[in-house]
């Protein structure tokens, strides 16, 4: 069989061509569109350390909201595990460890709670930031945020080991009876 040159079928070529003559153009229209932006000046968002400042200010805030709603539904959690709980030990299986689970549990929304508590009592003073959120103190701000951040990271922690902790109890309660069927 006959090996064809690709370069001397004209139908190549045309594609060749037409591949090359669009990179081409495509690098010119990007260099000259690139070209025209303006850098970054101190006032946008980007270069602006206040605004960045504000703007976590004001996303811990709905983050305490958010966090404060799951530190409630932690109740309906915790009774309705109880409820399997009570179901399982008529049923007179070991629920020692999802006992030790719920107290354990117990334990670890205390501290969410009180690590949330701890949060809210930063966001509510507002070290360095205005009644609108806007940055006063730079230095200030700047506390504020990382103090209220990483106690609502403490608190997003414990409560989620929490409920890690006695799902963990429940799926394995559910296996042994499963086993046991």
């Amino acid at each position: 069989m006959k090996r064809i040159p690709v370069l001397r079928v004209p139908l190549y070529r045309f594609a060749a061509a037409l591949i090359i003559s669009a990179m081409a153009l495509g690098t010119i229209s990007w260099v000259s569109a690139y070209a025209g932006d303006e850098p970054p000046t101190e006032t946008t968002p980007e270069r602006n350390p206040d605004a960045r400042l504000e703007r976590l200010f004001a996303r811990e805030q709905e983050w305490l909201v958010r966090q404060a709603e799951r530190l409630e539904r932690s109740d309906e959690f915790k009774a309705k595990a109880e409820e399997k709980l009570a179901t399982m030990k008529e049923a007179g299986k070991d629920t020692s460890a999802l006992e030790a689970a719920l107290e354990r549990f117990e334990e670890l929304v205390e501290e969410a709670q009180s690590a949330h508590d701890e949060a809210a009592r930063i966001l509510k003073a507002g070290q360095g930031f205005d009644s609108d959120g806007k940055v006063t103190d730079r230095e200030h701000a700047r506390e504020t945020v990382i103090g209220a951040g990483k106690a609502l990271r403490e608190a997003h922690a414990n409560l989620r080991q929490a409920v890690v902790e006695v799902r963990q109890a429940l799926r394995q309660l559910r296996q042994e009876r499963t086993e046991e069927s």
